[in-house]
């Protein structure tokens, strides 16, 4: 059953995401060629004055739109996971699912990998369409290329260094950050969970509106755990020598900090949907 979950939560995301995806790549591409003709000198200077005007105009207004665009579909995708959650379990669509045969453990397990899975998507097509922006196949071969072979001079010089500083090699220390990126979201996106599902118990006829204060309740308490453990944590570190040793502890012990409260949040989520539901 939870791989149904997982497949419908999937697909449900998809048929939103996918056509925001398709747009922004649009934008990409068609920035891409508006620009192109803008700096054909030939071109600009064969067509009217006026229409040369456009098209400088519309390589601007697309240029800013690309910047734009990334921001704006990584905002838009972590809104719509937790949109869809308040829709798919607080509204009437939860009379269909809270009455599935499964537990709620595995409904907010289904929507919380989801939500990581198609942000790491947004992610990959927010570089996707930067790509296709700046330049064609050949120009991206030369600049990884370029980027790889300085990235390895650096750190075949400065190996001793490197490592000083981050205390562990340096495909570890990516492999931790990534780590560590993934357990904010699940902490931020389980967080909104917890605020929904809590939001109903505090008012009945405004849901949305219990969320937000429930969210802003959390996010004070949050910054409260947050702050008191940073304080022990730099005391802690005041005692440590090395610069990489406090950078590792200080990433793993925020990440640890974060998959702790993720727990937390993930019980009391679950319990609210199994003792307190209300679709009223």
């Amino acid at each position: 059953m939870l791989g149904k979950l997982i497949k419908h939560d999937f697909l449900a995301n998809a048929r939103f995401l996918g056509p925001a995806y398709a747009v922004m790549l649009a934008i990409a591409l068609l920035g891409r060629f508006v620009t192109w003709l803008a700096t054909r000198k030939a071109i600009m200077e064969s067509v009217a004055p006026a229409f040369a005007h456009i098209i400088s105009m519309l390589s601007s207004l697309l240029t800013i739109a690309f910047v734009l665009a990334p921001l704006v579909i990584l905002f838009t995708a972590g809104f719509y996971v937790i949109y869809r959650f308040y829709k798919n379990i607080f509204t009437d669509e939860g009379y269909l699912m809270n009455t599935l045969p499964t537990r709620p453990v595995n409904l907010v397990f289904s929507k919380l990998l989801t939500a990581l899975i198609w942000m790491l998507i947004t992610m990959a097509v927010a570089g996707l369409s930067w790509f296709l922006a700046v330049g064609h196949i050949e120009g991206l071969r030369n600049l990884m290329d370029q980027l790889w072979d300085t990235v390895v001079n650096l750190f075949l010089s400065n190996k001793e260094a490197i490592h000083e500083q981050l205390g562990v090699p340096i495909w570890l220390f990516v492999t931790e950050l990534v780590v560590f990126l993934l357990c904010w979201f699940a902490r931020f996106t389980i967080s909104w969970y917890f605020a929904i599902a809590f939001g109903q118990l505090i008012s009945k006829s405004h849901k949305v509106l219990g969320a937000i204060g429930a969210y802003i309740g959390l996010a004070i308490a949050s910054n409260l755990v947050s702050t008191i453990y940073m304080g022990v944590l730099g005391k802690v570190l005041d005692t440590v020598a090395s610069n990489g040793t406090a950078l590792q502890v200080t990433m793993l012990g925020n990440a640890v900090l974060f998959i702790i409260i993720t727990a937390l949040l993930y019980w009391a989520t679950t319990a609210i949907m199994k003792n307190r539901l209300n679709l009223d």
